[in-house]
């Protein structure tokens, strides 16, 4: 078959596929959710209502997770000084830092005047792993910041332990 064969079967069954899910019942499922009708039921009112258009962060109370307090905000950069606990095995002492949100998951931290890039989870900012590069979306995002100062939010970390390789 040519590639030109290929590619509107491609096509073709993806259309097929597009138009069945869109013509469809979409509450699916879930597995863990089995035994729980009350859970089942508020899950699908939320794949209804993300159907429909809807934010679910706009009109659904936050979730369990945390304490909602985080001293890092959810996207956009901050900067401010980085420290580690006694004992651990780097000591960084107030150290400067500009840092990034990378996909609300992690944070991408470069320190000021110094090759050293620390990656941490988004939502623990006890441990911190060095790293040797990062994302190139979260490099650009640090690239472009000229006065961080002014353009980020303020946060000072501490953290219990800084993981070398």
């Amino acid at each position: 078959m040519n590639d030109a064969l290929k590619g509107i079967s491609i096509l073709a069954v993806t259309a097929v596929s597009v138009g069945w899910m869109l013509n469809s019942d979409n509450n699916f499922e879930i597995a863990f959710l089995k035994d729980e009708p009350s859970a089942q039921q508020e899950a699908i009112a939320l794949q209804d209502a993300i159907l429909q258009g809807d934010d679910p962060t706009q009109v659904q109370s936050p979730t369990a997770a945390g304490n909602g307090q985080s001293p890092m905000p959810s996207t956009g950069c901050f900067h401010g000084f980085v420290s580690t606990q006694q004992g651990s095995s780097v000591e960084l002492h107030e150290a400067p830092y500009v840092g990034v949100v990378h996909d609300n998951e992690h944070i991408y931290m470069r320190l000021t005047g110094q090759p050293i890039y620390l990656k941490m989870p988004r939502d623990d900012y006890s441990e911190a792993v060095v790293q040797e590069a990062m994302p190139v979306t979260a490099a650009s995002a640090l690239a472009d910041i000229k006065s961080p100062i002014d353009e980020c939010q303020e946060a000072h970390v501490v953290l219990r332990n800084l993981v070398t390789f």
